[in-house]
């Protein structure tokens, strides 16, 4: 129970996170990860009590389509951009 809790409390973080960078590209803004969700991450892949499977399924984020589903107006390519970056930038943080 604890370690689905701990993968939407994530998605929920990460949901915002890409909604947020969202609207800093649209605006021209830069992209910024924000440091505790590389930390939140860091700690998941770190934690050698969580079984494997579900440590590849709670670093997943959410996908594009998802994200735009949420948002009052879709921008798929704005999302893309966002999800591409935030993923490069996990993945060079480890």
């Amino acid at each position: 129970m604890v370690s689905i809790c701990r993968w939407e409390a994530k998605q929920i973080l990460a949901r915002n996170l890409m909604l947020t960078q969202v609207v800093n590209f649209q605006k021209g803004n830069a992209l910024v990860l924000d440091p505790q969700f590389v930390h939140g991450i860091k700690c998941i892949v770190l934690d050698s009590s969580l079984d494997k499977e579900f440590v590849a399924k709670a670093i997943t984020l959410p996908g594009e389509g998802e994200i735009m589903d949420i948002m009052e107006i879709a921008d798929p390519d704005a999302v893309h951009v966002v999800r591409s970056f935030i993923r490069k930038q996990l993945a060079s943080e480890s």
